[in-house]
């Protein structure tokens, strides 16, 4: 029975060692891949390049924000034709954090300008074609202003 008992925990502690390779594996390469998309969407809004925009989304994808107290619900494929050729956006962006779960993944993204910034919340699923970005929630924060200093008289 001890020997038994014994074998059973060596085949369950190396099932469990092969269950985390291929996960920490698949994690990798899905991390890579999620990184990816998301680099097309700040490299191609900074470049003003509506194609490499449009790589990161799926078309009947929908970006939803609030404005002035006002919710704003934009489809995707609307938000990509919006981006028009022009000089290279000045700001700074990163990829503040990536979650995944199986076929499902989010991101947040934080895109800096000189008065404000942009905090975008990235839902993702994986397709046949790769990641793709479905749903993006935005939150935009003007930066404070700078206190104006009076010379004294």
């Amino acid at each position: 029975m001890k020997i038994f008992f014994l074998v059973a925990i060596i085949i369950a502690g190396y099932s469990a060692n092969i269950f985390a390779q291929n996960f920490a594996a698949t994690t990798t390469d899905d991390l890579a891949a999620i990184t990816k998309t998301l680099n097309y969407y700040i490299e191609g809004g900074t470049n003003r390049d509506s194609a490499t925009v449009a790589k990161a989304f799926m078309t009947d994808g929908q970006m939803i924000g609030m404005r002035n107290d006002t919710l704003r619900i934009v489809p995707l494929k609307d938000y990509v034709a919006n981006v028009k050729p022009g000089d290279k956006v000045k700001r700074s962006c990163r990829i503040a954090s990536i979650q995944v779960a199986g076929t499902a993944a989010s991101a947040r993204v934080e895109l800096v300008y000189e008065e404000f910034m942009f905090i975008d919340f990235m839902n993702l699923v994986k397709t046949k074609d790769g990641w793709k970005i479905v749903n993006k929630i935005f939150y935009r924060e003007d930066k404070p202003k700078e206190p104006t200093v009076q010379a004294k008289k």
